[in-house]
């Protein structure tokens, strides 16, 4: 599957397989490069969203908290 331009592919690539099994299917993870581009037009870096997920032990991919 194609990565967008502004998503590291390293970080992605290390993150893939913390997911379950079921959310590593094509859709599912087209579902959460989607999920990505929204937090992305809402003005958040997705990678640094998926760098946390991936710090954390986070299989899903989460919004920032606005402190």
């Amino acid at each position: 599957m194609p990565l967008p331009a502004w998503l590291n592919a390293e970080t992605w690539a290390a993150y893939v397989p913390t997911r379950k099994a079921s959310a590593r299917k094509p859709e599912s993870l087209k579902a959460a490069l989607a999920k990505l581009e929204k937090f992305r037009a809402e003005g958040h870096d997705a990678n640094e969203i998926v760098a946390t997920s991936l710090a954390n032990g986070w299989q899903g991919l989460f919004r920032p908290d606005q402190k």
